[in-house]
């Protein structure tokens, strides 16, 4: 089935009222234990209807979409042009349809429509485009006089593992050294151990990529460091 069937058929695009749709999903986030999930998802929408909230799209967000899917390219390697008026009609309705668990996508796209990416804030000195992909999104910097790639987990340094990223506050590269220092090996298929890795280091909350934490969460999604295991801790 086309996307614009699907979307045409649930009659739930992207949200005419972002302000008060964002409201209902951060009051789903406080509700349910585990969010985005589908009854978090569908409580959030049937909250934002009963308050009046109702739903559009754009043709070329639908055309959009529809190009990635038909043609198997992520959303992170978006065919529009960041920051382009239809970069942000594309990713508002694809946050729109997974939110409402319309669309399946990979980790990465899923990290992605987590963010504010396709959202624009009115203020007083105009508007303000969030999470846009630019410069910081790059796979390649420079750190210390030496080229490096950016947010891709590597074997060695002070500890197990390390990886350059970012950091969105400051612009500057930054080496992000994580694991355990002792030769012990990573039991990322170990489901007990999972478990209490998970428990142990609330893996589900964290997000800054600039903290060891982040990347220790995700290290079994690295299938070039050799570790055997599920997507997440």
């Amino acid at each position: 089935m086309k996307l614009i069937d699907i979307i045409v058929e649930k009659k739930k695009p992207k949200p005419t009222n972002p302000s008060k749709w964002s409201y209902y999903k951060s009051q789903a986030k406080k509700k349910f234990d585990v969010y985005p999930s589908a009854y978090a998802n569908a409580w959030a929408a049937k909250m934002y209807k009963k308050a009046g909230g109702g739903w559009r799209m754009s043709k070329e967000a639908v055309d959009g979409l529809q190009y990635h899917f038909d043609n198997a390219i992520p959303l992170r390697e978006t065919i529009y042009r960041p920051g382009s008026h239809e970069f942000f009609e594309m990713f508002e309705l694809a946050r729109a349809l997974y939110e409402q668990g319309m669309i399946s996508v990979d980790w990465e796209d899923a990290e992605l429509l987590e963010t504010s990416i396709g959202d624009v804030v009115k203020t007083t000195k105009g508007n303000i485009a969030l999470d846009v992909p630019f410069e910081e999104k790059l796979n390649e910097a420079e750190y210390q006089g030496r080229d490096v790639e950016l947010n891709k987990p590597k074997r060695g340094g002070s500890r197990k593992f390390y990886v350059y990223v970012k950091n969105p506050k400051t612009g500057k590269i930054k080496k992000v050294s994580f694991g355990g220092i002792t030769g012990l090996s990573v039991k990322a298929n170990d489901p007990a151990r999972v478990r209490s890795f998970v428990a142990r280091h609330d893996c589900k909350n964290k997000n800054d990529k600039t903290k060891p934490s982040y990347w220790s969460c995700r290290l079994p999604r690295y299938k070039n460091l050799g570790i055997k295991g599920g997507q997440w801790w």
